[in-house]
Formats: structure tokens, sequence, C-alpha cells
């Protein structure tokens, strides 16, 4: 296999993708389909790159963890208003 290859596998983060990639994303994805299939990524999560991991991963839901984030409602009063309303804090609301 390729050194270059194995290299551009190792050193892949979905977090901190190049202009290069952006450019041309499938050496990138051929070296990891070569290299590491299933690329455990810096954050903690996984980068599948084989449709039949995929499938396997997305059917098999006894090795999943429940990783949502947990959201609460807490009453925020907006800046214009004298009212209040229940914001999501937490998930993204």
């Amino acid at each position: 296999m390729n050194t270059n290859a194995r290299e551009l596998a190792a050193s892949f983060d979905i977090e901190k993708l190049t202009p290069e990639f952006y450019a041309d994303p499938y050496p990138t994805y051929r070296a990891l389909r070569e290299n590491e299939p299933v690329k455990l990524l810096p954050n903690g999560s996984y980068f599948l790159t084989r449709y039949d991991d995929l499938v396997s991963a997305y059917k098999n839901t006894s090795s999943r963890r429940n990783t949502a984030p947990r959201c609460s409602t807490s009453t925020i009063p907006p800046a214009s208003s004298s009212t209040t309303r229940p914001r999501t804090q937490g998930c993204g609301g």
C-alpha cells in the first residue's frame, strides 16, 4: 500500500478538512477505505467509508449508545418583550 495513502488516512479529521479535500475528496476517501475503513476520529466518533459497514452499523442497534444530548427547558424573557417564552438549552435551540 502507498505510504502517502496511509498517512492521509491516519491524519484524517472531519473537523479539520483542507481546501485540497474540498477540491477533490476522492483520494482521501480511497485512502480511508483501503487503510482505515472504520476511522476513529479525535472527537470520539467513527467515520465509516464502506457501504457494507454503514449498513451493518445502521441495522445493528444493540451496539449503539444513546449519545443524544439531554435538553432542558427554561423560561428566558426575550429582550424585546415583557413576556417569557420557553427556550431549549443544550440542544442548539
